[in-house]
Parts: structure tokens; C-alpha cells; sequence
């Protein structure tokens, strides 16, 4: 090395100095006598180690990048898309030498989800009624146990990439697994995706996270809404590749702030049939439409209507109206009145429309109470110090709110001679809680835009505290209806009589705002009703002319008892139209008035009862135009004489209510109580879908049925 290293000066290239001596080692080794490798045991086993270890680590890096190799691995595995994995496939490509990912990602559609909400009630026990219909809870916040139960999906765990888990999660829908599944080859998502994204019809968003709880549905210029819900958003957004996108957000509650329970199946369920408009009908196995979805009209014609009613009749104040087809304000008063009571207050349901008038107004005139009580605007700024005097008119007798009080505090039967109005009753006032409940009905018969617009405003958890109120009023009014002495076929008569006047006098309020209405009669009425500067203080001063030309039209006709007798002994010479129900409701107002058995009557008609028919045909003749239109062009007015006699008695009661109020008897007064509550009922019914979430631009942006990705 000393001989070799002479031969390096300093000033040479070190380079070709170190070859240089390399060489000179080599040649060395091959002139040693004993050349060769050093096979030492220790050197060897240590070298094989190492060797191994370096193959072995060589080889786990190439397994792992054969793994991971594919794009799609990390945006298709569980830690992405969590429990949708386990459908995920992949496939060895020789030609990119790596895995190509295809995960299966749920599709979220309305239909889908109705179907697995109903498996899933139908699997689970049923509940207690009581429990069912939360008579106890006065609001929508949860209890201590139920809160509790609730924060186990509000964990310290990191949430997922894919933020249609989290929607999942946030509405209750983490458990359900049958949806339709679309394939994503995930190797050639954009970059920026994460994870493998689901898809969901924009309408289904919308549904679920309204029942979740949400503030509100903001829609500007763009179709498509941004949605703030109570602990989270939901919003579309424009992506370069795949056009528009959903995005869900959840953020973390603060410690000790109220949580909201997730939607049940039921919940969720009910919400996907009012959000297109629908509301359950009260024959439990019908539906009856709102007027702007695709729904509208649908096999909803009074004839079919007629068909869902027992035919059997009660009272004296029966009558079948000619109705075949509702127009657009009938078909609304019809589907309030015969809705079901749901089960939850509805989350969602687009705002109805109707023209010229509030339909709400026609139910209120055939009550004892409704049609008399003063209307409050929304405009006042705290409903609960409003005194209770505000709400009764100068000319009330005794208590109005005494049916309320019956089935409030004392049972049905210990409190028969009160139901009526007693002028003597001393006025007992209402809870706080019951009083802003009627307070909201007022509001609904003065301006139902109005009320709603004030409701929007409401804080969240005071806007669901008082629609949580109605409901449970709701509940408790069912329960009176139905446990205190009133039988099924009684209050479904009543709610028969009440939905064909209300479509008569609806049809009377149309016929009055188009002028087919033109009679010198109408100024025999009170002509406090013919003041137009009046103000609107109750539904009589707000249909006060159609009352006026009604009451001139029917007071050209005998209504006497009399003039009755005749007409139902004079056998109708036409059986055509509506044959069962018109021959039952005959002999049921025969056996009324006659006291004679419905098989065998035995009365003739005579030359009396043949001038009485007489001199009601001239009247009809004369107005025959006008009373086709009101009641009817499928009922023979003349040849069905009975039935048209009845249509103008009731109609009488109602332009003249109260004016014989002195000479009701006990079992009149109590119809009048079961229809003022049935009318309460329905005035429920509408606050709670008025004050819903208003999903209609939705529907009508024509996006509602659109699919698009969920990143």
C-alpha cells in the first residue's frame, strides 16, 4: 500500500488514486498462495441474516405497494365508506400492474325509503297508544334518559370521509341496508374526492333532514337549497367533473344543549308522504292529495268520497250533496277535514294554495262557536298575555269554550246537561298552553300566509314547543271524540254533514266572487252582514255577502215542517243518480219524522203534498241556474225534492245560526259541541301542516326528483 500510495502525488485526480489501489489489492489477492473466500461461520450467519431481513423488508414494501397501488384503494375501504365496503370488488390489471376498485355505494330514493320505513315498523312491537301519541310531552326536546341515549352517536371519534355516512347517521338511516346500489369504479374518481360518494334524489334529502329538524330550506336563484338543520347543513355545490354535488356538515353540539332525538321510521316514513303533498285519510286507507304535486286529483271526486261513508244516516239535518268533481278550494276543505291525525307534527309539506278566499273560513261557519269567535291577527307580540276576553264576540251566550272544558276536566257523562251553552255558566279560563293553541286557529281562519310567515320567524325550539302543543291538543280531542259517549257512526256523520256544507258553501263563496249570484233578496238580511267597511272579526264578516245573497236565495222557499212532510212523502221520480245512499237517507228521515217503520211505511201522497211540490218547482224553476250550481248538476233538484228540501234547511241554519239557539234541545246542543270540536280538530290539522317546512319551490324547481352525488 506504501509503494502504490508513492505512486499517488498529491496533485493527481483522488479518484484515479483510490482505483488505482483497488487494483493493486485485487492483483495482490490473486498472487496470495492460499486465495479464496473466508467462509468464517460467525461472518457467514450474520451476512445471511442481514440478508434476510433486507429481502424480507424489500418484499413487504413490494406486497404494500401492490396493495395500494390502485387510486381507488383508500377512497373505497372501510375507514372511508365504513360498512358499504363490504360490497366493494377489485381486479388484478396486468396493464397497470396494480387493483382497480369498484365499491357499491347506496342510491337514496323517496320510494325506497318509505318501503324500509315501513319493514321496519311493521318488524318492532307495537307501542302503548298513550306512549305512541306523547299526550305528556309538551315539547319536542327529549328527556334526561332519551338525551342520554342520544350521545352515543356523538362521539370523540373522528368522522368519516364520506359525509353521506354522516347524513346517514345524523337522520337515521345508519341501519337501513336495502337501497338500490350504483357502481363507481373509485381508481377514476376526481382528485379531490376522498371517498367513493353515494347518490340521492334531491327530494329525499330534503325529507330527511326535515325530519331530523331544520331551520330552515333557503332557496334564492338556484334551484337547488342549502339546507340549515339544527346541528347541521346540507348544501349543493358545482363541481367541474360531475356537474352539481351534495355536501353534509355536522358539527359538535356545546355541552348541555338540548339534542334532538333521531327520526323513528314512522317519523321518517310520515315525512315522505308529506312532502309530496299528501296528508292520510281518515278511512285509514286513503290519501288525500295537495293541490300542487303531481299527486293533485288523483282519483279524488266527491262520488268516490261518498263511496268511503257508511251508508247510514242520524239526525235531521242529512243531506247528499250533487257533487262529482271538487274544484281546487272543495278538494282542500275535503282533505283537511277527513285527514288523519298523524302520529308525529309534520316536518315538511309544501305550503298549499287556494283562489280568492281561505277555505278555513267555510268549515267555521257551520260551527256553534267557530262561526262567531273573533279573529286575531299574527301581528300581536305575546300571545300569552292576551286576556281571554278578546276572544269572544258582544252578542256570545254563556261559555263558547265549555266543550273544551267538558272534555278537559269532567267526564262525558257527568257533564250531559252542560254540553250546550248555558247562559248562566260561569267562563272558565284556559291554561296558558290551550289558550296559545287556540290563539294559533285564529290566526290559521285570519291569514294562513300570515301565521305561517310569523312561525318561520320563531326560534326553532319555540316554533316545535308550540306545534308539539297542537299536536298533543290533537291527540287529546281524538280521545274525547271517541271515548266519551260519542260512537264511530255518530262522529262519522257529523263529519259527513260537516264536509258536504262546507263544499256548499265554498261553491256559494266562488259563485259569489265570479257574480253568479244576483238576487234583490239579498238585502233582507241583517244589514249589519251588508257593511262592507265592517272589519273582519269573524267568518260571518268575512263571507257577510255570499250570507246575504245565500240567505235571499233561500228565503224564497217554504221550509216548514209542513212543506217537508210533503216532500218526503212524494215518491222521487228519479233513482239514477246515487241510488243506495238516497234511498237510505228516505227512509231514515221518514222513520225520523213519521215515527213509522222503515219497511212499511204506508203513507200516501196527497193533493196537498202535490201543490207543495208544485209551488217548489216554480221556485226552483226560477233559480234553476243558481241551485244547479250551488248544490249541484248530478241531483235532480225537483225529482229528488226531499233531499234539495234538506240542503236548503241546513243552509238556512247556517246564514240564520243562532236565532232559535233559545229553543235547541239537549241533543241538538251536542251536535253542535261535536262539530265545533270536529272543526277544531281540522283548524289542528291545518296549523300543524301550515307551520311545517315549506318544500313547495322545491317541488316545483323541478329538481326534486333529480339524482345527484354525495361526496
Amino acid at each position: 500500500m506504501d509503494k502504490s500510495g508513492a505512486k499517488c502525488p498529491e496533485n493527481q485526480n483522488s479518484t484515479d488514486c483510490l482505483l488505482r489501489a483497488l487494483l493493486n489489492v485485487l492483483a495482490e489477492q490473486k498472487q496470495a498462495p492460499h486465495e479464496g473466500i473466508d467462509w468464517d461461520p460467525i461472518t457467514f450467519g450474520f451476512t445471511l441474516l442481514i440478508g434476510l431481513v433486507a429481502s424480507m423488508i424489500a418484499l413487504a414494501t413490494v406486497f404494500q405497494a401492490v396493495l395500494a397501488g390502485g387510486k381507488g384503494g383508500r377512497r373505497a375501504n372501510s375507514r372511508a365508506i365504513g360498512r358499504w365496503s363490504k360490497y366493494t370488488t377489485r381486479k388484478w390489471r396486468f396493464s397497470e400492474m396494480s387493483w382497480s376498485y369498484t365499491a357499491y355505494t347506496p342510491v337514496l330514493r323517496l320510494s325506497s325509503l318509505e318501503r324500509q320505513c315501513h319493514n321496519a315498523t311493521e318488524e318492532k312491537q307495537p307501542r302503548e297508544e298513550s306512549k305512541r301519541l306523547g299526550l305528556m310531552r309538551q315539547s319536542t326536546l327529549p328527556s334526561r334518559g332519551e338525551a342520554a341515549s342520544s350521545k352515543g352517536r356523538i362521539s370523540g371519534a373522528a368522522p368519516y370521509p364520506a359525509t353521506w355516512l354522516g347524513l346517514f347517521q345524523s337522520t337515521g338511516l345508519e341501519n337501513f341496508d336495502d337501497f338500490d346500489l350504483t357502481p363507481t369504479i373509485a381508481d377514476y374518481l376526481p382528485d379531490d374526492f376522498i371517498a367513493v360518494p353515494a347518490s340521492a334524489e334531491v327530494g329525499a334529502i330534503v325529507t330527511i333532514t326535515a325530519a331530523a329538524g331544520v331551520h330552515r330550506l333557503d332557496i334564492d336563484t338556484d334551484p337547488y337549497p342549502v339546507i340549515l338543520g339544527h346541528s347541521f347543513q346540507f348544501d349543493f355545490r358545482q363541481h367541474p367533473v360531475l356537474g352539481i354535488i351534495g355536501a353534509f356538515s355536522e358539527y359538535r353540539r356545546i355541552k348541555d344543549t338540548p339534542l334532538v332525538l333521531l327520526p323513528s321510521p314512522d317519523k321518517l316514513a310520515e315525512a315522505a308522504m308529506h312532502s309530496r303533498g299528501i296528508i292520510a285519510s281518515w278511512n285509514g286507507g286513503y290519501a288525500c292529495p295537495n293541490l300542487r304535486t303531481r299527486e293533485a286529483g288523483r282519483d279524488w271526486t266527491l262520488r268516490n268520497v261518498l263511496k268511503s261513508f257508511p251508508p247510514i244516516h242520524r239526525g235531521r239535518d242529512c243531506f247528499i250533496p250533487g257533487y262529482d268533481i271538487l274544484d281546487q278550494n272543495q278538494m282542500y276543505i275535503a282533505s283537511f277535514i277527513l285527514a288523519n291525525t298523524p302520529k308525529f307534527p309534520p316536518s315538511i309539506f309544501p305550503s298549499p294554495v287556494w283562489r280568492g278566499y281561505n277555505p278555513f273560513t267555510a268549515i267555521a261557519l257551520s260551527g256553534e262557536f267557530w262561526s262567531k269567535v273573533r279573529l286575531r291577527g299574527s301581528e300581536e307580540p305575546n300571545w300569552g298575555q292576551w286576556p281571554d276576553g278578546d276572544l269572544f264576540t258582544d252578542n256570545s251566550s254563556g261559555d263558547p269554550f265549555i266543550w273544551l272544558r267538558v272534555f278537559h276536566h269532567r267526564p262525558y257523562e257527568k257533564s250531559r246537561s252542560q254540553a250546550g251553552i248555558d247562559a248562566e255558566e260561569i267562563r272558565v279560563p284556559l291554561h296558558d298552553t290551550e289558550y296559545k293553541v287556540i290563539i294559533l286557529c285564529l290566526n290559521l281562519l285570519d291569514d294562513p300566509r300570515e301565521l305561517q310567515a310569523k312561525m318561520s320567524k320563531f326560534p326553532f325550539e319555540e316554533r316545535e314547543k308550540l306545534r308539539q302543543a297542537v299536536h298533543t291538543q290533537l291527540a287529546r280531542i281524538d280521545i274525547w271524540l271517541t271515548s266519551n259517549g260519542n260512537d264511530d257512526e255518530l262522529l262519522t256523520l257529523r263529519k259527513q254533514n260537516l264536509l258536504y256544507t262546507s263544499i256548499i258553501l265554498s261553491q256559494a263563496e266562488s259563485m259569489t266572487r265570479g257574480g253568479l249570484f244576483n238576487l234583490s233578496g239579498a238585502t233582507k238580511l241583517n244589514p249589519k252582514q251588508t257593511e262592507q267597511q265592517q272589519p273582519r272579526a269573524t267568518v260571518q264578516h268575512v263571507h257577510f255577502k255570499m250570507l246575504a245573497f245565500l240567505g235571499g236565495l233561500i228565503g224564497d222557499f217554504d221550509l216548514s215542517q209542513r212543506s217537508f212532510e210533503a216532500a218526503l212523502r212524494i215518491v222521487p221520480r228519479n233513482w239514477k243518480w246515487d241510488f243506495d245512499n238516497l234511498r237510505d237517507l228516505r227512509d231514515h228521515l221518514r222513520h225520523e219524522v213519521f215515527a213509522g217503520s222503515r219497511t212499511q211505511m204506508g203513507l200516501q201522497e196527497t193533493l196537498e203534498d202535490r201543490k207543495h211540490e208544485d209551488d217548489f218547482g216554480k221556485k226552483l224553476q226560477e233559480s234553476q241556474s243558481q241551485m244547479r250550481s250551488l248544490i249541484g248538476p248530478k241531483c235532480d233538484l225537483r225529482r229528488n225534492l226531499f233531499n234539495t228540501h234538506q240542503i236548503l234547511n241546513r243552509l238556512a241554519a247556517v246564514v240564520g245560526r243562532h236565532s232559535d239557539a233559545e229553543n235547541r234541545d239537549e241533543q241538538n246542543r251536542n251536535l253542535d259541541a261535536i262539530d265545533d270540536v270536529l272543526i277544531l280538530r281540522t283548524l289542528l290539522i291545518g296549523v300543524l301542516f301550515f307551520t311545517a317546512l315549506d318544500n313547495s319551490k322545491v317541488l316545483e324547481s323541478g329538481v326534486w326528483d333529480r339524482v345527484v352525488p354525495i361526496i
